[in-house]
């Protein structure tokens, strides 16, 4: 069997398996109060975890393809970007002043959290005040 054709095969057996992951998922989280992707994700790293043959493999391969091709998946959005862009226009301000006010929001999110955790670190340096110098 050519070479092209065994990677084919492979990588559509680990198509099928990411699949019949995610579809178990799905049915899973019927019964449970969980995403149906999250149930797939923690099937498959069971999986993973406890298979280490020629299945395992193939997903890792399958895996790599889609990582090696990611670039590809984000046509769709750059298509329906392009598709609504007279709405966008439209819209402009407000999509502006709510990325400014989120990006601002999270990095003084990010800055009170930092000053928070560098506080409660065993060692951390003592305050500029509290400090006496002798």
């Amino acid at each position: 069997m050519p070479p092209f054709v065994t990677t084919a095969l492979r990588l559509a057996a680990g198509f099928v398996i990411l699949l019949v992951m995610l579809w178990l998922g799905n049915f899973a989280a019927k019964f449970l109060p969980l995403p149906g992707p999250l149930v797939g994700m923690v099937l498959l790293f069971l999986f993973l975890n406890l298979h280490k043959g020629p299945a395992a493999q193939a997903v890792f391969a399958c895996g790599e393809y889609f990582l090696k091709h990611y670039a590809f998946f984000f046509i769709p959005a750059g298509v329906g970007v392009m598709v609504y862009t007279h709405q966008l226009q439209s819209s402009l301000l407000g999509i502006v002043a709510s990325l400014v006010l989120s990006s601002l929001l999270s990095l003084v999110a990010t800055a009170v959290t930092m000053h928070l955790l560098i506080k409660r670190r065993p060692g951390a340096p003592a305050q500029k005040g509290a400090t006496s110098h002798g």
